[in-house]
């Protein structure tokens, strides 16, 4: 069944080709696209995305910038060179957990 359902996904689902900065490199990657908050102004974030060759999660967001927030983020994770906390509504989460799906589903 699990393939039933990617196939289904990958049928109707968009996969846009981005570049993204690996160490020196640029890499092309495929993105399938989940899913945005509908009730963003102008189109905008947040958004879910799968990356089509390793199975992770791209989730584009607001960055988190109150510095309580990130001490107590940095607290139990050190937050590395290069990496953010991004925030993401919770009516957001059904296409996370459809993002979820979907890479249980090519996983399979």
């Amino acid at each position: 069944m699990a393939k039933d359902v990617w196939q289904q996904w990958s049928e109707v689902t968009p996969v846009c080709a981005c570049s993204r900065a690996l160490d020196a490199e640029v890499a092309v990657v495929g993105l399938i696209f989940i899913g945005k908050d509908d009730t963003s102004k102008a189109g905008g974030s947040p958004a879910v995305f799968v990356d089509d060759e390793t199975n992770e999660l791209v989730i584009q967001g607001f960055t988190e910038t109150d510095t309580a927030t990130l001490a107590v983020i940095d607290g139990h994770s050190r937050t590395a060179p290069g990496e953010s906390s991004v925030r993401v509504p919770p009516h957001l989460m059904p296409k996370i957990m459809e993002a979820i799906d979907v890479i249980r589903a090519r996983s399979a």
